[in-house]
């Protein structure tokens, strides 16, 4: 039942969440992410998304505004995150996921694994901050 519950809000989140955002919101995104990426800066944002590089190296995104309690039962499990950030990051053109791998905790998502390119690094973790559910994401993604 878990699993079913999973899958249909994964499939929810792909076509609710189908959402673009404009050039320009990408290109901050793209700019702040090469600042931290690149260890220009220890801090950026992007739209309402903070971006920071951790102490070990990981670079942490989190929404500036911590989402408040929502309704009871619009709480998201762990699960249900995991697998809609999977679906989202596989529809993506941006991101080819074949080896990295998702966790949650609370809504605290952490990718880890190697992808191709920083760029493609900064989509995942734009696709991941983006699932609904989710507060923050720490990136220990490698290319």
């Amino acid at each position: 039942m878990r699993t079913m519950i999973a899958a249909l809000v994964a499939a929810a989140v792909l076509i609710a969440g189908a959402c673009t955002r404009s050039e320009t919101e990408e290109q901050e995104w793209n700019r702040g992410w090469d600042q931290i990426a690149r260890g220009g800066k220890d801090v950026a944002h992007a739209g309402g998304i903070a971006l920071e590089r951790a102490r070990d190296g990981a670079i942490r995104a989190y929404h500036n505004v911590q989402p408040v309690a929502g309704k009871v039962g619009e709480k998201i499990e762990d699960a249900a995150i995991v697998a809609s950030v999977k679906a989202r990051l596989a529809a993506d053109p941006n991101t080819h996921v074949g080896s990295v791998d998702v966790d949650s905790d609370h809504g605290r998502v952490t990718l880890k694994g190697r992808v191709s390119s920083a760029a493609e690094a900064a989509a995942a973790v734009r696709v991941a901050v983006g699932t609904r559910g989710v507060n923050e994401v720490m990136s220990r993604l490698t290319w």
